[in-house]
């Protein structure tokens, strides 16, 4: 049903996106666990907002690309 490729990206990024989240949220509690609020917090909202700024600005910029490659 699934080729190779596909069933290997489907795997890695699946298995990929839910190490990387679990690591963070795990940094998260460790630093509120430990005492340290403030740090728990600015680093959870921090990491939060910074990705949907990334996203954002790559899009803008995205954009801003393709209209400048239609000229």
């Amino acid at each position: 049903f699934l080729t190779q490729e596909l069933r290997n990206l489907l795997t890695i990024g699946l298995v990929g996106s839910l190490a990387t989240f679990s690591i963070f949220t795990r940094e998260s509690v460790v630093l509120l666990r430990g005492g340290h609020f403030v740090t728990g917090i600015l680093y959870f909202f921090g990491s939060g907002f910074g990705g949907l700024l990334a996203v954002a600005l790559g899009l803008f910029l995205g954009d801003i690309a393709l209209k400048m490659m239609r000229y």
